[in-house]
């Protein structure tokens, strides 16, 4: 913001135009000094004195109106600074919103659900997705699933290698 505003220009106008007629007042004071005439002294020096009262006058009218104008700089500035300030704070939080997406996605895995995976999820009952898995675990071994859900199929090998069907949960047992 400019400090010449117009109270500013105006009052050094006036005080420049008070100045120069207290010039010419005090020209003619020489003036009527040298030839002798005090009348015109007088007036001359009463005209220059008054110029010179007005002049001061417009001096105090400026420099008031040059503090106001530096208040409204000063306020201006600050206003312009805050709205920098702010905006510097918007870009920084953009800035860390952006590096924490960045870093987000470079935590994150890619994950391709099978096709049986995705008819497991239709299912409509939590036990049919665990029956489903279970004969897909069982097929991809090569095990018949009754095999696996009847317990008396079951086979337990002897320590002659013989194979014996166990009717109960196989245990394990050893002897030395």
């Amino acid at each position: 913001m400019s400090l010449l505003t117009t109270g500013v220009v105006q009052g050094l106008t006036e005080a420049n135009l008070h100045m120069k007629s207290a010039g010419v007042a005090m020209r003619v004071y020489k003036w009527a000094e040298r030839e002798g005439d005090e009348g015109v002294m007088k007036r001359a020096q009463g005209y220059a004195t008054d110029s010179m009262k007005s002049a001061g006058e417009s001096s105090k009218k400026v420099q008031e109106a040059l503090i106001e104008a530096q208040r409204e700089a000063r306020k201006e500035a600050r206003a312009e600074q805050e709205a920098a300030l702010e905006e510097r704070r918007q870009e920084a939080a953009q800035a860390k919103k952006e590096k924490e997406k960045k870093a987000r996605k470079s935590k994150e895995d890619a994950v391709e659900i099978s096709k049986e995976g995705q008819d497991s999820v239709k299912a409509d009952n939590s036990e049919d997705i665990e029956t489903h898995q279970e004969s897909t675990v069982v097929e991809n071994l090569g095990i018949s699933t009754e095999s696996v859900n009847n317990e008396s199929d079951q086979k337990i090998y002897t320590a002659q290698g013989e194979i014996k069907s166990a009717s109960v949960d196989p245990q394990l047992l050893a002897t030395v």
